[in-house]
Order: structure tokens, then C-alpha cells, then sequence
């Protein structure tokens, strides 16, 4: 911005339920609910997407949006479950 700050990451939060019709019925968030064994009456929240830019990485920003996301998910309504993210073999970050 203008004021000399940069962002230097972000992740994406999304609640979604267990069970029910508007459960996730594609992709990896599908696979969550019984992975986990949740029952159909709750939520979780599943982290789509976090990304820290290669000139920040290895300063902790990770952890803190992931302590930012436990921060969060409490405070939603329905109040989730669990948080839920899939992390990719080969991510060297």
C-alpha cells in the first residue's frame, strides 16, 4: 500500500457441514467429514487456501495465520468442529 505495507499472506476460510444437502459432494473437502469421522450434524471449517509470498516465507507468517484461523473459526455460527486443510506432498514452502 501506500503507507509502505506489504501483504505478506492470506488464507481462505470456508464453513461448510458435515452432513446434509449442502455438504461438499467434490474435491477434497468432501472427503473430510469421514475422514474425520464428524457427524452429520456439525461444521467444519476448511482452509482452501493460504499462500505466503517466496520473499516472506520461513518468518513464522504461516503459523500466524494458522493461529489467526483458530482465532476465528470459534467466533463463526454454526461454531465448526475442527479446521480442516489438505497440504500437498511435494510443498517445499
Amino acid at each position: 500500500g501506500g503507507d509502505g505495507a506489504a501483504m505478506v499472506g492470506a488464507c481462505d476460510l470456508t464453513l461448510l457441514p458435515a452432513g446434509g444437502p449442502k455438504a461438499p459432494r467434490e474435491g477434497l473437502a468432501a472427503g473430510v467429514p469421514p475422514q474425520l469421522k464428524l457427524p452429520v450434524g456439525v461444521h467444519f471449517v476448511y482452509l482452501t487456501g493460504m499462500v505466503v509470498p517466496a520473499a516472506y516465507r520461513r518468518r513464522g507468517i504461516g503459523q500466524a495465520l494458522l493461529a489467526r484461523a483458530e482465532t476465528i473459526a470459534p467466533k463463526m455460527t454454526p461454531m465448526p468442529a475442527c479446521i480442516a486443510l489438505h497440504v500437498d506432498r511435494d510443498n517445499g514452502a
